[in-house]
């Protein structure tokens, strides 16, 4: 909705592909088929590209207090009867304690390396990666792999606050991730007195076409 912070985003996207922009009311699920709700009918959906998070798209297997998602969403993903560009559940592959482990996985089930390196991250699950988190806190940016908290950047935290995540740390390793602090690439942006320097980040998506 126009609400969202990157509802540019979602515009652009939807125009440029072609494709029905949606919010969740917009949506019903009838005998385990989503239907899109229009003046006169309603019309069946085949296939949904979702850019809810996988807790807030189902209010009755879910979260029950969301008011994005559609009652029944995943129970029609479960039988099949609409398709998903990122299937509920997905969402796994984005947790940063994957990818410390991107390179070999990239070997085992490609048989290939990566083609751009990511960036430098270490899961405190593992006892030297936790010790190194830990010694090298003011150069991290500490993560949860469920992403539940913000995100931490040890250099901007006061003594006391970084003693108290660290203690979390060491608490559950398991749940947090240290990565490397990088400075992002600036482009000009118009103001209202001329052009600033501002951080630029460019997401890029993928989508399969059943033949690579």
């Amino acid at each position: 909705g126009i609400g969202n912070e990157v509802y540019f985003e979602h515009a652009y996207m939807a125009a440029q592909l072609g494709i029905t922009l949606v919010q969740g009311d917009d949506l019903t699920v009838r005998q385990g088929s989503v239907y899109l709700k229009t003046v006169d009918d309603l019309r069946k959906v085949d296939v949904i590209i979702r850019r809810v998070d996988d807790s807030y798209c189902d209010p009755l297997s879910l979260r029950p207090d969301s008011m994005l998602g559609v009652p029944g969403l995943l129970q029609a993903q479960m039988l099949g009867r609409v398709g998903m560009a990122n299937p509920l559940g997905s969402s796994v592959l984005e947790s940063p304690a994957i990818l410390p482990f991107l390179h070999n996985l990239a070997r085992h089930f490609l048989e290939e390396d990566l083609i751009l390196p990511d960036v430098a991250s270490w899961w405190c699950g593992q006892p030297r990666e936790l010790d190194h988190v830990i010694e090298h806190f003011d150069t991290m940016v500490i993560k949860t792999v469920d992403r539940s908290d913000q995100i931490a950047f040890g250099a901007t935290l006061s003594a006391r606050e970084k003693d108290a995540l660290k203690s979390r740390i060491r608490a559950a390793p398991w749940r947090f991730v240290g990565q490397q602090c990088l400075s992002f690439s600036t482009i000009p942006t118009l103001g209202g007195h001329g052009l600033f320097p501002r951080h630029m980040v460019l997401r890029g998506f993928a989508a399969g076409d059943g033949k690579d």
